[in-house]
């Protein structure tokens, strides 16, 4: 190591660029030079430092967000929280950008050294942390792999020495302990929480395939890390890896080896509300303020657009299973965005809206450079991405050529302002409609006009996937258009509003959804929101679901053997309506399925998840909020009730049972008198219920956050106490919005009810 490069590193680190490459081969000089950085750093530039090395390249085709030198950065980073907050209660992510976002948060003034840059992704994970005040040190033998925005200083070639063989990393193999051993698990868990596991199991992956009971133990973990946070007791952690895990089939010998040291809660059931093993991805918005509009899957990845409500939107291309950005744009100054994009990715049109007036452009979507402004409208694309077409405010409707962006011709011409715009599956032709009280068919190649018929007040249109058949849902009802040969009836009457449309993959079905009044009137409260299926043969109304929250988008099977609606999300078999099970209860809003089938994209709190649907389990209704709990007098059955309803369960595996023949008692639960250290036990959490066991020695305490936007690891919880010492016993997460809890008449039954459904647990004594 020169002195000139020492210089010089120091020069650059206290400029003002935030981010600094050192490029030099790897080596003791190289170290030596970062350890007296990360040793001596400059006491008025960095309150203090952080040094991570990245693991091994190995040759795996897993994401870099699966790999064990992921997996390890995040260990490190979680070390470093620990290290910086002197607190044993920093949050514990088991995902590198979820890591980084943590990171972000204490990171002010402070340097964080990456060593060993082999990938983008080693930096690319922290580009956020310019504008939080940290700075980055990112140390490489490749200048290429630097950021753009970076300040590189290379390293002085030494006098000429014995050559001195660079850093070496120990290949990663499997551990010589099996990974699903539980006295290992809870051993590592104890020791280094989540993320110490999560390194073994992308280790175990990376060097094993796809393990089943690996996979769904890697996504578990992912999905439910922020239950395992702080835990480090081993009793504790073998309970609640028993109550997480449970329900998985490829868990299922891991689940049954755990033994948990009593007293302790067992699952009488798996959990609702959770994503558990379907989670393949989670990707976090990078703007925590920030919503989602719009998510659009294509072939080559996901396409995510949100804004805020200060008027800036942020447009984003992601490699939807690897969970990685691929690039992203920003806007200023517009209140909503919407997106049509190129089967093939090459280019998007985005139309915002800043006042009452939509406009729209062309982007090329690898530069990001503009191809072409489409003025004040709405977008339609073609099949195969060729032309796009546009509908204006008075009333046109042009296509433009996508690769040029010249004006092929004018296709329909309305006498007001175009409402909604739809392309043919095949290009064909193009459905309008406007303002003026009519919906026209126009030719694309020919731009003459087809059909035209008087349908008013047009909210969407849907076209079956063979193109025989085009769906307009209006203020007043549903229609049925046939836009070959011009025929249109209407197939159901109802006043209300009338919202998203879908049509089955295999032209068997169409569902819509409706409430009886304006969604935003108090007249129409959630609750009265319906997905409606309708046989597109005969245009009779199959079935009707009742959904819960609000509308939302809905999404269907590529088979059309599944329809998904509702926040929370259901899902239902449109030709039996049969209620199925599968999706979680968190999951607030389907927004687009895999070409394939195999996953869905979806919204949970701020998040875009990627759920795995090949294999969906569970019973469906024990997820639907529940009102009001009571339990048979020999604590063989429960009845729940909701808006009126009851429903009857059993009360050992949860299954559903006909009405029974006692009348269900749902008095008040007796009242439990909470003693002070029971209450400063919950700190600022609100205790929802209570409930003293039969022989009088435990306590059940139930609570939430009531911060409007608790922060992670504040979710709902169970709490165990001994009544004679009012110390904690057990502790397990809690069901979404709990409402309360009742022990069964035997004291082994303890269960939960409240928004996120219900569900029983056991509890075990020594």
């Amino acid at each position: 190591m020169t002195t000139t490069t020492a210089t010089r590193l120091a020069e650059a680190l206290a400029g003002r660029t935030p981010t600094v490459g050192l490029v030099g081969p790897p080596g003791p000089e190289r170290t030596a030079l970062i350890r007296q950085i990360y040793e001596r750093p400059q006491p008025r530039r960095f309150r203090d430092v952080a040094w991570i090395t990245t693991g091994p390249a190995l040759d795996t085709d897993l994401p870099w967000q699966d790999t064990p030198d992921a997996a390890g950065m995040v260990l490190q980073i979680v070390r470093t929280l620990r290290h910086w907050e002197w607190q044993p209660t920093t949050h514990e992510p088991v995902a590198p950008y979820e890591a980084a976002a943590e990171l972000i948060t204490y990171a002010a003034d402070r340097l964080l050294i990456i060593d060993e840059v082999r990938v983008r992704e080693h930096w690319a994970v922290f580009t956020r942390f310019d504008k939080q005040g940290v700075h980055l040190l990112l140390v490489t033998a490749d200048a290429s792999l630097l950021p753009r925005h970076a300040v590189m200083v290379e390293m002085t070639p030494s006098p000429p020495a014995a050559i001195v063989p660079g850093r070496q990393q120990p290949a990663t193999d499997t551990p010589s302990h099996p990974i699903t051993d539980p006295a290992w698990m809870i051993r590592r868990m104890s020791e280094d929480g989540a993320p110490g596991l999560a390194a073994d199991l992308a280790a175990a992956r990376a060097a094993g395939g796809d393990n089943p009971a690996v996979v769904a133990l890697t996504r578990t973990l992912r999905a439910e890390h922020v239950h395992f946070e702080s835990v480090r007791d081993p009793a504790a952690l073998s309970a609640l890896l028993a109550s997480r895990l449970d329900g998985i089939p490829a868990l299922r010998s891991l689940v049954a080896a755990l033994e948990p040291a009593a007293p302790y809660l067992a699952n009488r059931w798996p959990p609702p509300g959770r994503l558990g093993a379907t989670l393949i991805r989670r990707i976090r918005l990078l703007y925590v303020e920030h919503h989602f509009q719009e998510v659009i899957v294509t072939a080559g990845g996901m396409w995510v657009a949100s804004a805020d409500h200060r008027g800036g939107a942020r447009i984003s291309f992601w490699d939807s299973k690897a969970g990685r950005i691929r690039r992203s744009r920003t806007m200023d100054h517009v209140q909503s965005v919407g997106l049509t994009v190129a089967p093939d990715d090459s280019w998007l049109a985005v139309t915002v809206r800043d006042g009452n007036r939509p406009e729209a452009a062309v982007y090329d979507a690898a530069t990001g450079k503009p191809r072409g402004e489409l003025f004040h409208g709405l977008t339609a694309a073609a099949s195969d991405g060729s032309w796009v077409a546009v509908g204006d405010e008075r009333g046109e409707v042009s296509v433009h050529d996508t690769a040029t962006m010249a004006r092929r011709q004018c296709a329909a011409a309305h006498l007001a302002r175009v409402t909604v715009l739809l392309a043919a599956p095949d290009g064909s032709w193009l459905a309008s409609a406007s303002e003026d009280g009519t919906v026209r068919i126009t030719g694309v190649h020919t731009g003459r006009r087809r059909h035209v018929f008087a349908i008013s007040q047009v909210t969407a249109m849907v076209a079956a996937p063979d193109g025989t058949w085009l769906a307009a849902s209006t203020r007043t009802g549903l229609h049925l258009i046939d836009p070959v040969r011009g025929r249109h009836r209407q197939i159901h009457t109802a006043d209300g509003f009338w919202g998203h449309l879908t049509a089955s993959g295999d032209n068997s079905w169409l569902a819509v959804t409706w409430a009886p009044a304006e969604p935003w009137s108090m007249r129409a409260p959630d609750t009265q929101w319906r997905a409606l299926v309708f046989d597109t043969a005969d245009g009779s109304l199959r079935h009707t679901f009742a959904m819960t929250g609000r509308s939302g988008r809905l999404a269907s099977a590529p088979d059309g053997s599944w329809l998904a609606a509702g926040n929370p999300m259901r899902i239902w078999d449109p030709r039996t309506g049969e209620r199925l099970g599968g999706f979680p209860a968190g999951v607030w809003s389907s927004q687009a399925v895999a070409p394939d089938g195999s996953w869905l994209a979806a919204v949970v709190d701020e998040d875009v998840v990627i759920l795995d649907l090949t294999g969906l389990t569970g019973e469906p209704a024990l997820a639907d909020p529940v009102q009001d709990l009571a339990i048979g007098p020999d604590g063989s059955w429960l009845a729940t009730r909701t808006g009126g309803k009851v429903h009857f369960w059993d009360a050992a595996d949860g299954r559903a049972l006909p009405a029974q023949a006692t009348a269900p008692d749902f008095g008040p639960v007796p009242a439990a008198g909470l003693d002070d250290p029971i209450r400063r036990d919950h700190g600022d959490r609100a205790i929802t219920g209570a409930a003293v066991s039969p022989d009088e020695k435990w306590l059940a305490v139930v609570s939430k956050n009531v911060v409007a936007y608790p922060a992670r690891g504040t979710e709902p919880q169970l709490r165990i106490y001994h009544r004679e010492t009012a110390t904690r016993a057990a502790t397990m997460p809690a069901i979404s919005g709990p409402r309360g809890c009742r022990w069964s008449p035997d004291g082994t039954g303890l269960f939960l009810w409240g928004e996120g459904g219900l569900h029983g647990f056991t509890w075990v004594t020594p």
